[in-house]
């Protein structure tokens, strides 16, 4: 299996987790990792190795996250170039929603493009949407 964290500023990895979990069931394999406005860089890292550990044995793990260039960002690259790991920042719930739906399914090669899209399509005008249908 594919572990997942979500991690961000605030309660946006709870939020997200809560939103998942209310269309689709409880999760296994998902971790959550807050991040406040008082934490050290050194505190945000033992916050995403203790989500990690929390994970505990994993195909590969999956990194979700709020903001690009944010403290989160920042403890994400301090893993370094693995290649059991991908994070994405910029994070939505569509993209959750579909890794989390092909986790089991998917190879790990064929998961990095397939969620970049995801997300990418979920970002839409819906005004501008409906003047197209009509």
């Amino acid at each position: 299996m594919i572990g997942v964290i979500l991690a961000g500023h605030g309660i946006w990895p709870d939020a997200m987790k809560k939103s998942l979990e209310m269309i689709m069931g409880e999760q296994r394999g998902l971790e959550t990792c807050q991040i406040t406005d008082v934490e050290s860089a050194e505190q945000i890292r033992k916050k995403m190795d203790q989500a990690m550990e929390r994970l505990g044995e994993c195909d590969g793990r999956v990194i979700l996250l709020d903001l690009f260039g944010g403290s989160p960002s920042h403890a994400a690259v301090s893993y370094g170039l693995r290649d059991d790991l991908l994070a994405f920042t910029g994070a939505n719930l569509s993209m959750l929603i579909q890794l989390i739906s092909v986790r089991d399914e998917r190879k790990w090669e064929d998961l990095r493009e397939e969620i970049l899209q995801t997300g990418k399509d979920a970002v839409r005008e819906i005004y501008g949407e409906l003047r197209r249908t009509m």
